[in-house]
């Protein structure tokens, strides 16, 4: 009697775990990584990035938490830049724009949105008044220029190159950043 109650014991543990394998199967991948094996098995190596694509399509990684990191000052050092434009012979030129840049970065976080608040006037001349108009710069970086530029990224404030010319002094507001 003990060992048919052992023998029906183990068929319902086999059973449970062969239906797991086969649910697994027939809706397909559970997490990245077996989206991965799946689309990886018996391709070359060169399929990764496509792989990878459609698996990370399928499990994106979750949204990092943002956070204002204006208190880390010390750490990262920044500037933005007024550029004139230019005409070029062969091309349309460049418009007059504005660039914030990170210069260097020590803090525990990356940069991803600066707002800034600006005067016509020069810093000297300007009142806490002159200072009513913001600017939001995104950061980002391109995957493909990542390598070069590291983790954060010019980014031209292109909804302000109607005013670029007019900017004479630029405070910084906040910082947003996230982990890295």
């Amino acid at each position: 009697m003990a060992l048919i109650r052992n023998l029906i014991g183990v068929g319902i543990v086999l059973s449970s775990v062969a239906a797991n394998y086969a649910i697994a199967g027939i809706f397909g991948p559970s997490d990245f990584n077996e989206c991965m094996m799946e689309r990886m098995e018996g391709q070359d190596r060169s399929m990764y990035p496509h792989a990878y694509q459609a698996c990370r399509d399928e499990f994106p990684l979750p949204e990092p938490e943002k956070v204002d990191i204006t208190d880390q000052h010390d750490k990262i050092d920044w500037a933005i830049y007024k550029h004139p434009g230019r005409e070029f012979r062969l091309a349309r030129g460049i418009k007059p724009h504005i660039e914030f840049r990170v210069l260097k970065n020590v803090s525990d976080f990356v940069v991803r949105k600066a707002i800034v608040v600006y005067s016509e006037d020069s810093c000297q001349d300007s009142t806490p008044d002159d200072f009513h108009n913001e600017m939001v710069f995104d950061l980002f970086l391109p995957p493909i220029l990542s390598d070069y530029y590291g983790s954060e990224y010019i980014r031209s404030a292109s909804n302000y190159d109607h005013i670029a010319e007019k900017i004479a002094c630029i405070k910084l507001i906040k910082l947003i950043g996230e982990s890295r």
